[in-house]
C-alpha cells in the first residue's frame, strides 16, 4: 500500500487547496529530474485523495496497515475498500503514463492541468452553458452562411443550433427533472 500522505507530503486533514499545491510541488520535481516512477506515485496519489467518493475507504485502509491501528472489517468490506481506492489508482497511473509517453515538460503540464479543472469546473457549475455555446455557434455559423453564400455553412449551422438545443434542453432536464418528480403512489 502507498503511503500517500508521505508522497504528497500532507497532513491527514488536508484541505483541497494543500493537496492540489503539493501535486504540483512534487510533479514539478518528478517532472524537471525525469523521475517517472515517483511521477507516477505523486498522480496516484492525487487522483485517490482527491475523490471524494473513495478517500473514506483509502483513509481506513491506511489507518489499519500504515498507522497500525486495530481497525477489523469483514474481509469481503475490506476488499471493495481497496478496490475503490485501486480504480483511481489505475486512473492516477494511467495519466501520468501519457503524461510520461508525450514527454510533457512541467510547464505544459501545469497549463493542460489548469485548463482541465477550470473546464470541469464550468461543466459542473455550468452544465447547460457547453448546448447554449453550441447553440450560439450555431447561429452565428448560419448567419455567417448566409452572408457569405457558404452552403457548407447552411447545412452545419442548423446542426449546431439542433445539437446545441438538445444538449442545452438535456441538462435541464436532468438537473429539473429528479427534483419535480413525485410519488404518486400512496
Amino acid at each position: 500500500m502507498n503511503d500517500y500522505y508521505k508522497i504528497l507530503e500532507l497532513n491527514y486533514k488536508y484541505t483541497a487547496f494543500g493537496l492540489f499545491k503539493n501535486y504540483l510541488k512534487k510533479t514539478k520535481i518528478a517532472l524537471s529530474t525525469n523521475n517517472k516512477e515517483e511521477f507516477i506515485k505523486i498522480r496516484m496519489g492525487f487522483e485517490v485523495l482527491r475523490a471524494e467518493e473513495v478517500v473514506d475507504d483509502y483513509n481506513r485502509i491506511y489507518r489499519k496497515y500504515i498507522m497500525n491501528e486495530e481497525l477489523n472489517f469483514p474481509r469481503t468490506k475490506e476488499e471493495e475498500m481497496i478496490a475503490n481506492y485501486q480504480e483511481k489508482e489505475k486512473l492516477g497511473t494511467k495519466i501520468a503514463t501519457k503524461v510520461i509517453a508525450d514527454n510533457e515538460t512541467y510547464s505544459f503540464h501545469l497549463m493542460k492541468f489548469i485548463f482541465e479543472f477550470i473546464l470541469a469546473d464550468l461543466n459542473i457549475v455550468w452544465p447547460w452553458t457547453w448546448g447554449l455555446a453550441v447553440f450560439l455557434a450555431g447561429i452565428i455559423v448560419l448567419i455567417a452562411a448566409i452572408v457569405t453564400h457558404h452552403y457548407i455553412g447552411l447545412i452545419f449551422g442548423p446542426l449546431l443550433i439542433l445539437w446545441g438545443f438538445f444538449y442545452f434542453r438535456w441538462h435541464i432536464i436532468k438537473t429539473i427533472m429528479p427534483m419535480s418528480i413525485v410519488n404518486t403512489d400512496i
